[in-house]
């Protein structure tokens, strides 16, 4: 057999006019005195109801408005964590983007900075036109062959969240035996021709070749710390 629901406010009401001593047919008491309606009770669960739905609703828009504000905080987080990879003249009007390509804000000036180079690893980074087309190509593994200079600035560094200087492409990039940590630094895309005489050692002191056997080879120039 099917039970059906009894409405909550029905059950209510009833529950009402029995305390009250109300009979479902009359409108009088006990000792023969008008009391409150069967009606009357059903107005006054109404009234309890919508009170408690306002209440309902309130406590909705405050948890909302708090998780806004917590998202909010957030994205302003991230954005200041990517800014603080170049100097103000350049972070201030960049766009600001995650590692997977949502943007945080959009910019004007040419410059995406991203608060991790890699994901989720806290090394904030800002790169220009040819630096985010050559990070385009290491993601689908594709052919590269800058057609300028391109700079990249990494001011807060890179330390535990370095990489193997000679592959792109290492499956444990810590693990790799030419794993590379370098404090404040810019990385600058030159033709490869230019690379000549550089050397690929980061502990000879100066700047060195990163990836220099790759289509994505770059030098690294260690800054003093800001």
């Amino acid at each position: 057999m099917k039970l059906e629901l009894i409405p909550i406010k029905f059950l209510l009401s009833f529950a009402l006019a029995a305390a009250l001593g109300i009979s479902a047919c009359s409108d009088t008491g006990t000792n023969g005195e008008e009391g409150v309606t069967t009606e009357g009770a059903t107005d006054m669960v109404d009234e309890a109801a919508d009170a408690d739905d306002d209440a309902v609703e309130e406590t909705t828009g405050a948890v909302e408005e708090a998780a806004d504000d917590a998202a909010e905080e957030a994205t302003d987080a991230r954005i200041a964590q990517a800014e603080s990879a170049a100097p103000d003249f350049i972070s201030k009007a960049a766009t600001i983007t995650e590692v997977d390509g949502t943007v945080l804000r959009e910019g004007t000036n040419g410059w995406t900075c991203m608060p991790d180079l890699m994901p989720e690893d806290n090394a904030p980074a800002c790169h220009d036109a040819i630096w985010m087309e050559m990070l385009a190509a290491i993601g689908n593994k594709a052919e590269f062959s800058p057609k300028g200079i391109g700079i990249s600035y990494m001011l807060q560094g890179d330390l535990g969240a370095g990489l193997s200087n000679s592959d792109p492409f290492h499956p444990d990039h810590k693990m790799a035996e030419d794993y590379t940590e370098t404090t404040a630094h810019l990385m600058m895309i030159v033709p490869h021709e230019l690379l000549e005489g550089l050397t690929n050692d980061p502990s000879a002191g100066g700047p060195y070749v990163m990836w220099g056997d790759t289509p994505y080879a770059h030098i690294m120039v260690p800054v003093p710390n800001p």
